[in-house]
């Protein structure tokens, strides 16, 4: 599974636990229709095994079209790396790997803040 593929896995991982910051997922939805519902059905069909072309195929669509998600991977790489990174050193132990796991999503709350920002000033200028 390349690191793309697992972008896809680790989306509601890193991002903040709250509400608000739910509007990714959505954007995901908006951005990405066909590959998000084509992925959703196949997981939905019961047999997650058969579902890796959808995935990719979201993946791919989410890191270069939903705004918010390219935006947390270009300011939050360093952070997701040292997620990664620990994850893969502490197999039997993820705990030891918390508190990589808040600066995570602290820098992808921000993220998200300055992704939501451009935009109000993108609709304004139009």
């Amino acid at each position: 599974m390349n690191r793309e593929t697992r972008y896809c896995g680790l989306w509601t991982t890193i991002l903040p636990p709250t509400n608000p910051h739910k509007r990714p997922l959505t954007q995901v939805a908006r951005y990405c229709p066909e590959q998000f519902l084509n992925y959703h059905k196949c997981l939905g069909a019961g047999d997650v095994t058969k579902c890796f072309e959808e995935q990719e195929k979201l993946s791919t669509c989410v890191k270069t079209s939903v705004p918010t998600f390219i935006k947390i991977l270009k300011d939050c790489d360093s952070h997701l790396k040292a997620y990664e990174n620990c994850l893969r050193a502490n197999q039997n132990s993820r705990s030891e790997c918390f508190d990589k796991l808040q600066a995570m999503r602290k820098c992808s709350a921000n993220a998200i803040d300055i992704a939501k920002s451009e935009e109000k000033a993108k609709d304004t200028k139009k």
